[in-house]
């Protein structure tokens, strides 16, 4: 076990729990694998009902640096509100309990966020592993492109004091979205984001997730409600003249391939394929 010390800041690692006992201990490991020693993880079991807790306090009983929390199933959002509030560290970094974080990833965002007192986000490149494998071809950040997708993943570092001066993730954000809607709450136009241009975070594909369950209808409810909830900022950056203009480009330019010799002699080519993998499903 690395050994702590107490000229470098504290880091709080907040990992919610619900019924992910199978994924956890990969999740926790890669904690235990830091060449950054001075964090503590705190595990927030949200209701679980499988043997998260136990794997949990297994790993805290090895190492005082990991803690277990219970609450009553409230949702992700009230889960990592109450693991910050419980927590010491000067930073916070949110980690959900089916994903992992390479060993040098504290050591790397820390240094970043302690020589660049304007950075107020550090995030770095990620992986998908699982069901699905390769790198995660995720758009570069800028405010604007924050409003439209969200272009950080929630494992990212940022300030405690910055983080008390919101409200917190969202609790009725309980299908999704709930990091999206965080970042949009807690960064302005001015303020920095700094990607460390190495992959570091790795993010568990699954059959079955919030984000596999996300309809169309789900989606468009949720984005409706960042939409109300952040109206202002919408308003300012995306006019009802631009949009249509947008719209109208994007559809000219989807028009343009669909009609294009080199698109239809590409369905000619396929259409014998598609014929054959029909019949034989």
């Amino acid at each position: 076990m690395p050994q702590q010390k107490t000229d470098i800041p504290l880091v709080s690692v907040i990992v919610p729990c619900y019924n992910s006992g199978f994924y956890l201990a990969e999740a926790l490991n890669s904690m235990s694998a830091q060449t950054y020693g001075n964090w503590e993880c705190i595990i927030i079991d949200d209701g679980s009902t499988d043997n998260s807790k136990e794997i949990a306090l297994a790993y805290a009983k090895k190492d005082k640096r990991f803690k277990y929390i219970h609450q009553e199933n409230q949702g992700v959002s009230v889960a990592r509100n109450n693991a910050i509030t419980n927590s010491s560290g000067k930073y916070i970094l949110p980690l959900d309990a089916d994903d992992k974080i390479s060993a040098q990833y504290l050591a790397e965002a820390v240094k970043v966020m302690e020589a660049r007192p304007e950075v107020k986000v550090t995030y770095c490149k990620a992986k998908l592993f699982g069901k699905k494998t390769g790198l995660w071809n995720i758009v570069p950040y800028s405010y604007k492109q924050l409003l439209i997708e969200n272009p950080i993943f929630c494992t990212a570092l940022f300030r405690r004091e910055d983080f008390n001066k919101t409200t917190g993730y969202d609790k009725n954000m309980i299908e999704g979205f709930e990091d999206w809607d965080f970042w949009i709450s807690f960064l302005k136009e001015t303020d920095v984001v700094y990607q460390i241009p190495k992959i570091h975070f790795y993010y568990r594909i699954k059959d079955i997730s919030r984000n596999t369950e996300l309809d169309a209808i789900k989606q468009k409810q949720l984005r409706q409600r960042i939409y109300e909830k952040h109206k202002e900022l919408y308003d300012k950056y995306f006019s009802i003249s631009n949009v249509i203009y947008d719209h109208y480009t994007v559809s000219s330019a989807l028009n343009s391939v669909n009609t294009s010799a080199t698109f239809k002699i590409g369905k000619m080519i396929m259409w014998p394929y598609r014929f054959i993998r029909k019949i034989f499903k």
